[in-house]
């Protein structure tokens, strides 16, 4: 039961994470070379970059229901992050409670090792867990803000004939070594101060 309410108060966290998706998808946008406006809209693709940001800012102000499709994704955003905060936070729970029985009230309180323990087994759960619906959400913000936006199943199902369903894991060992360290430090962080 407590691995579950953990899990569900996750879930209400990774969700309420999509309000920040216009971030995230400007960083993905600048990570895979995407420009912000595509050549074919209002910007001239032989700007310089400074020349194309003050175009694309102007662009935005003039259309502002450009700023809507920074959201493109969010479904499958918030289908990631609740997946993967349950899984952060149901595995950390249940590593405390069934590996090391932390949670009876004769064992002594835990110490920073538990807390590493749980973190890590908990950022690295979700991570794995979370990857195929990154993928997806990723391909989905991979576009300019003026081209037609596309469903995330037509992405998923384009992905697997093309590139077999192993795309769905595409990314995982850097992700696990870039992030993990980082999701487990903050969560032993805030356990241990807990």
């Amino acid at each position: 039961m407590r691995t579950t309410i953990a899990g569900v108060s996750g879930v209400a966290i990774g969700i309420t994470e999509v309000l920040l998706l216009p971030l995230d998808a400007l960083k993905v946008k600048g990570q895979t070379g995407v420009r912000v406006m595509a050549a074919g809209g209002s910007l001239d693709p032989s700007l310089s970059a400074s020349e194309y940001r003050r175009s694309t800012k102007r662009s935005l102000y003039q259309n502002p229901r450009l700023l809507l499709n920074l959201y493109r994704g969010a479904s499958w955003t918030a289908a990631r992050n609740s997946v993967g905060t349950f899984a952060l936070f149901g595995t950390s729970t249940f590593i405390k409670d069934q590996v090391f029985n932390l949670y009876d009230p004769a064992s002594p309180p835990p110490s920073l090792f538990h807390h590493f323990t749980a973190s890590l087994s908990g950022a690295c759960a979700s991570i794995i867990v979370a990857a195929p619906v990154d993928v997806i959400k990723v391909r989905l913000q991979a576009t300019s803000l003026n081209e037609k936006g596309v469903s995330g199943f037509v992405v998923l199902r384009e992905l697997i004939q093309k590139e077999g369903w192993g795309a769905l894991t595409k990314g995982i060992v850097p992700k696990l070594l870039a992030s993990a360290p980082k999701v487990t430090f903050s969560f032993t962080v805030a356990q241990w101060l807990a």
